[in-house]
């Protein structure tokens, strides 16, 4: 299934949350302000993220090659 670009762009436009927050490696400072915020909130606690390192990275698949 896919998700095509007219129904994100539809998302997009209405407000709703549209973009994965996927930080560098060292991260700027505003993503260190927006990870301090989660942190502050206790969203490190949550299983999800618990189980990760950095909790606040999540995990991307690769894209599968036809082969």
């Amino acid at each position: 299934m896919t998700f095509p670009q007219a129904a994100w762009r539809v998302l997009a436009d209405a407000g709703g949350q549209v973009h994965l927050f996927y930080p560098h490696a060292d991260p700027s400072e505003a993503a260190q302000a927006y990870v301090a915020s989660g942190e502050a909130g206790g969203v490190q606690k949550a299983y999800k993220c618990r189980v990760r390192t950095p909790w606040w990275r999540v995990p991307i698949a690769r894209k599968p090659t036809s082969g």
